[in-house]
Parts: structure tokens; sequence; C-alpha cells
């Protein structure tokens, strides 16, 4: 072979070599290019893919969301379309209004509400009118006033002056006034460290207040409450006014002494209703006196924030249970004055006088106490 021939053979194959490498280089860019370019429209494909997803899964969250808020408002009008409304015939119509813009509303109240229709009395109002009136009309109602009280013959031991209520200050009252104090050791110890007050002295006003809780009233505080604050037209109290000579003339004022007691009682209406919310208490349960005093030591509502205690640590304020009833008491006479050792008589009667400003009710406690202490 010709040395042209050798070297166009070696060329050749110099060309072949580097056309075949080219080409497989053409080959395995374009195979890259088509693999990235396939992993790039996945990764797009994926993408629009979640969007669509999440686009979906939004959708069916808003309408999950929607039907859930349709559920509920259903739910939601279905539960005031079955809630008890007061009817604007009812008697009790302004008086319920009246709670609920004072901020008293609640399905507690609706159900004292309903037991109330059909129960207003006239009693509370107009025993209240008819002894104010006596008072300041009828000179015979004057001439009893300014009478002095009979005077007791009996024997008198213990000190304390008289007058005192007929037939208390006696050695069988002491004794019950004895046992109520040994039956409530531990109330009378705990009350007796903390406020410093007899047990006999506490023992023996409950005694005369409730007879140991024996007599606590056979009226329901809701009822006459409601009753009062309701009252403020003269006819409502047809059955009292008729027994009022002149009533007619003096109407104003029969008018104005029903507007003052009126709203003293929606107050104390008020307080009885926070009272028994705060402590779980059917109110509907309670006895009372005619003017709503709870308890063993009788109580007005409105005293009850300010001087009632919980006497046994239970968290529960229940006057007719003797721990609180006895604590609440001594706690009351502690802070009107009953909080210094050597007190005198006069000091002792005048603190008395404040639960019940009574001459003859403070002369009576003190002398049932006197006797109390020493019954063994």
């Amino acid at each position: 072979m010709g040395i042209a021939q050798i070297l166009k053979s070696h060329m050749w194959k110099k060309m072949h070599t580097i056309l075949l490498k080219t080409s497989i280089v053409i080959f395995c860019f374009t195979l890259l290019t088509a693999c990235t370019s396939k992993n790039e429209n996945d990764v797009e494909a994926k993408k629009i893919e979640q969007i669509v997803d999440n686009n979906s899964s939004a959708s069916s969250k808003k309408n999950i969301a929607q039907d859930n808020t349709i559920q509920k408002s259903e739910k939601e009008t279905k539960q005031q379309q079955n809630k008890w409304v007061i009817s604007k015939n009812s008697e009790w119509y302004a008086l319920y209004n009246r709670l609920e813009n004072d901020g008293l509303y609640g399905d507690d109240i609706d159900n004292y509400f309903m037991q109330l229709e059909g129960q207003f009395s006239q009693k509370p109002m107009g025993i209240k009118v008819k002894e104010l009136y006596n008072a300041s009309f009828t000179k015979k109602a004057k001439k009893a006033k300014k009478a002095k009280p009979t005077k007791d013959t009996s024997p008198n031991a213990t000190g304390i002056p008289r007058p005192w209520f007929k037939d208390y200050v006696t050695q069988d009252n002491a004794q019950k006034c004895r046992t109520f104090i040994n039956e409530n050791k531990e109330a009378f110890a705990y009350t007796e460290e903390k406020y410093k007050i007899p047990a006999e002295v506490i023992s023996a006003l409950i005694y005369v207040e409730t007879k140991h809780g024996n007599y606590l009233g056979e009226h329901n505080p809701v009822v006459n409450l409601a009753s009062m604050a309701n009252s403020t037209k003269i006819e409502q109290i047809p059955n009292y006014i008729k027994q009022l000579p002149r009533a007619k003339e003096k109407s104003k004022w029969i008018l104005k002494k029903m507007e003052e007691k009126s709203n003293w009682s929606y107050t104390e209406l008020k307080a009885l209703l926070i009272y028994c919310r705060e402590n779980h208490i059917d109110p509907f349960t309670l006895p009372s006196s005619v003017y709503g005093a709870l308890g063993f030591g009788q109580f007005m509502p409105t005293n009850i924030p300010v001087y009632a205690v919980d006497g046994d640590n239970d968290g529960i304020i229940n006057l007719f249970h003797p721990p609180d009833g006895i604590a609440s008491v001594a706690n009351f006479l502690y802070k009107h004055g009953w909080n210094k050792s050597n007190m005198t008589l006069y000091q002792k009667l005048r603190v008395l006088k404040r639960y019940n400003y009574s001459t003859i009710y403070a002369n009576t406690v003190m002398a049932l106490s006197v006797l109390t202490d020493r019954t063994k």
C-alpha cells in the first residue's frame, strides 16, 4: 500500500472515531435534555395537580364550613323557637324586663317566672300599706304606739332591764338554747374564737328569731318580693284598701308609699336571685317571712352579701344550715360593734338593737342569754 493510501486510511479512521464520539455526545445530550424536560414537566404537572387538589380541598372545606354554619344556625333558630318567652299579657312582664335590663336574666330566671304565673299576692304590699297608713292616720294606732308595755312582774334574776317579750325568758327556753349550743359545738367554737361573741348571745338571738330554725316563716320569698315589687297601683291591693278609712282622700299618699316599697322590694328580689344563683339554691324551696327574711337569723337578701359567711368552709353560704347561720349572726354583731372586750351592758344592748331596732327585742335576747349562761 502506498503512503498516500496509508495516510488516507489513517485519517479516515481518525475521523470515524471523532464522528462516533460526537454522535455519542449528541445522543447523551439529547437524552439528558429529554429527561430533564420530562422531570420538569412532571414537577410542573404535580404542582398543577397539587393546586387543583388544594383548591378542591379548600372548596370542600368551605362547603363543609358553610354546611356547619347552616346547621348551627338552624339549631340556634330551633332553640330560640323552643325557648320560653314571657307573654306581653303576663302580669309579670314589666318586672321581668326590668330585671333583664339590669343584667339579671337566664334560664334560671325564666324558670322562676314560669312558676310565678298565677301566683301574684296582694298580701305583702297590702299588709305594709295598712301598717303605715294606720301608724300615720288612725288615732287608735297612735294611742297604741304611745302606750307603755304591760309590766312584767315575774322574778328577774338576770339583771337585764324590762320590758321583755312575753314567755321568752324562761328556764325551759334557756335549756333549749344550751342544747342548741351543744348540738353545734364546732360552729360555736369557731365563732367564739373568730368573733369573740359568747355562744349564749348568738343562741338566744336565733331562738328569738326562729326558735333555732323551727319556725322559718310560712311564705315564699320569690312570690312575696316579686308581688310587692309588682304592686304599683291601688287596685292591686283591694282587700286592704277597703280596710282603710278615707283611703280615697289619701290616694296620693298611698301611691307614694306603694312606689317606695315597690322599689325596696325590687332591690331585695334582685339580691335574693343573685344569692340563690351564686350558691346553687332554688328560691322556690325556701321559706321566709312575709317580707322575704331568710334562714336561722332571718337575714334580708340585701344583708347577705354584706354579713353572711360560709361557716363550715364548704363553698356555699346556706343560711338554713346551722354553721352558716350561726357564723353570719356573729359576723353581723361583730361588724356593728360587738368587737371589744369588757363591753358595758348598754353597749351590748345598743348592738342588739342594730339587729332589730326594738328595746324589748334587745332586752329579751340579752336576758335569755344570761339565763342560758347559767344553764349547763
